[in-house]
């Protein structure tokens, strides 16, 4: 069961979140949206216009210019983070293995973790301080587990190495197979996957996301990186250090992403291409070659993005660059198409 109980002074919060009391001092039990305002949750609003909408026994979390009691900071976008930790609704911590759980030989679980109920752990699997597995869990043989780490129900982890303080959500899969086969006169023969899968700490994957395994070697997930739901990341990719993939992006095998590299929402790339730091996919960008650091690219295939939107200035005036065609054409005197 989820619990929250929290109730706290604004001056309080305050002190935690680094915002500033603005008013009267009042206990509040919760944050709101604006269109869920009420007097005892703090209401955040980002834009002062959006204040007159909001009744005044409302105490709001705004920027310092506006004129409202609650709390006031010069960004309060930066401390959102915070405000809402305060408030989340945190599970329970468990310790050991519950009874339906199946564990294989020489494994080394730490006493402080949890290994919840139905999960299946392999043989020779480490798993390490404060780890919770929630029910259904698969972690195949030779697995390593990092402190701290959580993995949401019906998750499976094969041949992989995972990092301190990783979540991964329910039904992502770790490991699994890369998509290997050699065309042949004969058919397709399936090329066996031998690698595995780092992932660096403080990583998470969304629910139903795939990384697979390396053909020959490792697939790697730098550190801080976020995954979203419904995302592919092929075999043998090397993705660096706090990179966000959006939802339904994928990348073909032996992709290599530097740091700090967002791909926007079902945005892809080819194999063997090679993605800069800094660098942003825009959305269904599908890139096709190289990409420098600190570039944003869109479209397909994927170039820079200003170019891009050009082109679609362009082709947005086709229309009637073809009427005046035909109408040009008619005064010539030429044979009209």
């Amino acid at each position: 069961m989820y619990t929250n109980n929290k109730r706290i002074l604004l001056s309080e919060l305050g002190k935690l979140i680094g915002a500033e009391l603005r008013g009267e001092d009042r206990v509040i039990n919760g944050v709101a949206s604006p269109e869920e305002s009420s007097p005892d949750k703090l209401c955040v609003v980002w834009e002062p216009k959006e204040l007159a909408k909001i009744p005044e026994n409302v105490p709001v979390l705004t920027v310092r210019e506006a004129n409202r009691d609650g709390l006031i900071a010069e960004n309060p976008r930066f401390i959102l983070p915070a405000l809402l930790s305060v408030f989340e609704l945190r599970k329970p911590k468990f310790r050991g293995i519950h009874p339906s759980a199946v564990i294989g030989r020489d494994c080394e679980i730490s006493p402080t973790s949890w290994i919840g109920p139905c999960c299946v752990i392999g043989n020779n699997v480490r798993i390490e301080e404060l780890v919770q597995l929630e029910a259904n869990v698969y972690i195949d043989d030779g697995c390593v587990i990092g402190k701290g780490t959580v993995i949401e129900s019906n998750a499976s982890v094969r041949r992989s190495k995972i990092g301190k303080n990783v979540i991964l959500h329910s039904c992502c899969v770790i490991g699994s197979e890369g998509f290997g086969f050699l065309p042949t006169p004969s058919g397709l023969v399936k090329i066996p996957q031998i690698g595995g899968v780092i992932i660096g700490d403080n990583v998470e994957v969304g629910a139903c996301s795939a990384v697979d395994c390396g053909t020959i070697g490792n697939t790697e997930i730098g550190e801080g990186t976020r995954i979203d739901n419904h995302v592919q990341i092929g075999h043998n990719c090397k993705i660096g250090n706090n990179c966000i993939f959006c939802g339904k992006a994928g990348l073909a095998g032996s992709t290599v992403v530097g740091d700090n590299v967002i791909f926007a929402a079902e945005a892809g790339s080819r194999d063997h291409v090679r993605i800069g730091s800094n660098s942003q996919i825009a959305g269904r960008a599908g890139v096709t070659r190289d990409i420098p650091p600190g570039v944003t690219v869109s479209g397909f295939p994927a170039q820079d993005h200003k170019k891009e939107l050009k082109q679609q200035a362009h082709v947005a005036h086709l229309p009637k660059l073809y009427e005046r065609v035909k109408k040009l054409e008619k005064l010539s005197g030429a044979a009209s198409e």
